[in-house]
């Protein structure tokens, strides 16, 4: 799984991740890029999105075993 964003050739477009990626996963790679948020993506729909202090709460253990899915939240971008 990689953050993804909605136009390659503009790195400072919106990144954005799969509503079935790892939540801990997409956890690593926000901490990574320093960002508190991303959009999630269920194929062509949105979904809502996900923060990292969401997931940063989460029981110990529970990222490796669910998707981001489960931390969906709305959200405006």
């Amino acid at each position: 799984m990689a953050l993804r964003t909605a136009a390659p050739q503009h790195p400072s477009e919106t990144f954005f991740v799969s509503a079935n990626d790892y939540a801990s996963e997409a956890l690593r790679l926000m901490r990574l890029h320093r960002l508190d948020s991303v959009p999630v993506l269920e194929g062509q729909q949105w979904l809502g999105c996900v923060f990292e202090q969401d997931m940063r709460n989460a029981p110990s253990g529970t990222l490796k075993e669910q998707d981001v899915k489960a931390f969906v939240r709305a959200c405006r971008y």
